[in-house]
Parts: structure tokens; sequence; C-alpha cells
């Protein structure tokens, strides 16, 4: 059987949330693109200033280790349409669903 190709658009909280939700209803190959490679946890910064261990081990999160998605893509989509999204870097993702979670402060015309 052929899983399904989802394209999460936007790793923070809401894309997270999304390929966690996804890996536990299997059955979908996910592939994450963000413009970081990490997930940033924001409300503990304040903590973080304060505690650098906080900084160095509860803030940033490297996607890779993760495990929430099959495959991770530092980039920039620059194109999007029902079947294939364009990065910046001309490589060119085909899917079968996308969900775009780039939150309210994604510069882009996308």
């Amino acid at each position: 059987m052929v899983k399904a190709v989802v394209l999460i658009v936007g790793g923070g909280p809401a894309g997270m949330t999304v390929a966690a939700e996804l890996k536990r209803a299997g059955d979908v190959y996910t592939i994450l693109v963000d413009r970081k490679e990490y997930f940033e946890v924001n409300f503990v910064s304040p903590r973080a200033l304060v505690d650098p261990r906080v900084a160095r081990d509860q803030m940033l999160y490297n996607y890779h280790g993760f495990g929430l998605v099959d495959k991770f893509i530092q980039g920039e989509i620059v194109k999007l349409d029902s079947k294939h999204a364009m990065l910046k870097k001309g490589t060119a993702i085909v899917f079968d669903y996308a969900v775009v979670c780039t939150g309210s402060s994604y510069s882009s015309s996308l």
C-alpha cells in the first residue's frame, strides 16, 4: 500500500502538533519544511536569561532528532500549488496533501 505524502510547511507549535498527530495516526509519509533546522521553545526564553542550562538544554531542539517526520528539509518554499512545492534553492517537492503552519509572521507571498 502506498502511503499518502503530507507536506508540512512550518515547524513551529502548529506544525509540530500536526506532525505528532500524523505520526500517531500512521500510514502517511511526512515531509517538514522550515527555514530553521531547529524548533525554538520561545516561552522558556525568560528563564533562559537567568539559567544558562535552560538555554542549552530546553530551548532549541533539532528537527532531525524529533523523530516526528519522515523527512526534514531546511529551506523556504516560494511556490505552492495543489500537488507541488518549489523551494527557493530550486528543489521541487511532490505531495498529496499540504498543511501550511507558518504562523502570523511568515513574510512570504506564499
